[in-house]
């Protein structure tokens, strides 16, 4: 039999997109546990103490009868699993098994296979225009939380995913997740002390380029910087800078591009405000009432004015970070 010798990356992600195509499924997520089904028997084992058993997250074997048997370890967690399921079916797609003896190819042969099905697994279950076409900015730990649920992956698979389509690097992505433990990790020292009744804010106060949440220094927004007309230089949501100039919304995502006072004139009522405030104010600065950036940074998940720092204490229970 030929033995591998090179990656095919375009012919095995064009491969993905066919097969999504000839499964008909259109949106995420991919039911490919399912769609593995279809392709032979599946079968599940622990991590075992025999060898060959050990380190594998799955395997597939091919019948006589031009079927396939998949084992798949019962160990992984949510979202790996998946991309097991994603990686075996490539193996069978893309005909591994029967183009190349599996059982005498040398390391360097197998990953090559093993990289191809990888690029399969990931045009799968992400692929390109989806990823494009759901993608929020800017990019935070919540917004790749909320990717990864939507594709069901893991965060790993979803972090090299935004690497490899040039959204955020895993760098950035790492370092995010980084800042967000200790963030999670004070704030669970924070709810410990304080009285669960008193009402609790993710944004305590605000110094522009760092959020502040009681004392504790947050690098994950960077208010905007303002022209002399009050204009935001830059886009808070996705960061562009190139304005017509009357322009008053983002050409890029449609965002409003000034700090105004949320007070604005309803049938007539003369105690209404409406000026437009610098970009770190969260509040006017005329009036007291919350304005555009206030509304951003809720949006964003930033801003909770309503959770109790009992309700925090039970949401720090949930194993969602992957820490």
């Amino acid at each position: 039999m030929r033995k591998p010798t090179r990656i095919r990356a375009t012919w095995a992600k064009k491969a993905a997109q066919q097969f999504l195509q000839k499964m008909n499924i259109h949106a995420p997520p991919v039911p490919v546990k399912q769609l593995l089904k279809k392709l032979g028997r599946l079968f599940y084992f622990y991590n075992w103490q025999e060898p060959g058993f050990a380190k594998e997250d799955g395997f597939s074997l091919p019948d006589k009868n031009g079927t396939y048997r998949i084992y798949i370890n019962k160990d992984l967690p949510a979202g790996r699993d998946n991309f097991t399921y994603a990686h075996e079916t490539a193996h069978i797609v893309l005909k591994h098994h029967e183009e190349f003896d599996i059982d005498y190819l040398t390391d360097l042969e197998y990953k090559i296979i093993d990289r191809e099905a990888d690029i399969f697994a990931t045009e799968l279950l992400m692929p390109k225009e989806w990823v494009l076409t759901v993608v929020h900015y800017p990019i935070t730990v919540q917004e790749i939380g909320r990717l990864k649920d939507l594709f069901q992956v893991s965060w790993e698979a979803m972090i090299n995913r935004l690497d490899d389509l040039g959204i955020c690097t895993k760098e950035k992505c790492k370092e995010m997740l980084a800042e967000w433990r200790q963030w999670k990790h004070m704030l669970a020292e924070w709810s410990y002390a304080y009285s669960t009744s008193k009402p609790y804010y993710k944004i305590y106060t605000a110094e522009r380029g760092e959020l502040i949440m009681n004392g504790f220094k947050l690098k994950e927004f960077k208010f905007p910087e303002v022209d002399e007309n009050m204009r935001f230089l830059e886009c808070p949501t996705c960061g562009n800078t190139d304005f017509s100039p009357k322009a008053k919304y983002c050409k890029k995502c449609g965002q409003y591009l000034y700090n105004s006072c949320n007070n604005v004139p309803f049938d007539d009522d003369p105690n209404w405000c409406g000026e437009k405030n610098v970009g770190d104010a969260l509040f006017c600065e005329y009036c007291g009432t919350k304005t555009v950036m206030y509304d951003l940074l809720e949006r964003m998940g930033l801003i909770n004015q309503e959770t109790t720092n009992e309700e925090v204490a039970v949401a720090l229970n949930e194993d969602d970070i992957p820490f």
